[in-house]
């Protein structure tokens, strides 16, 4: 998507997708790899607070500040956190470093 950007721009965008709940828009077919399947759904209306949460839980990771340990209320070590949240983070950082 970030090559071709240009398609994206919400103020060229008269189907008002990302505020009526999504729907298509006009733009071409666009995917994330191994995440979101082929669509031409508005990509703002794809972006849930879950989202945003673990963007955020990842920008706190590569700032080196790990969730908080139950047992200490202490910063924890990267082998004390859940598998999921790793895997998450993984993921994430994957995708912002490929080439989309």
């Amino acid at each position: 998507m970030q090559n071709n950007a240009k398609d994206f721009d919400c103020g060229e965008c008269n189907t008002m997708a990302c505020e009526t709940g999504g729907g298509a828009i006009n733009a071409p077919i666009w995917e994330i790899s191994g995440v979101l399947e082929a669509t031409t759904e508005c990509p703002k209306s794809l972006i849930t607070a879950d989202s945003v949460g673990w963007l955020m839980l990842y920008r706190m990771h590569e700032s080196g500040k790990l969730p908080l340990s139950a047992k200490s209320g202490y910063g924890s070590g990267i082998y004390e956190q859940p598998n999921n949240y790793l895997s998450a983070i993984c993921l994430i950082g994957e995708k912002l470093t490929a080439k989309i």
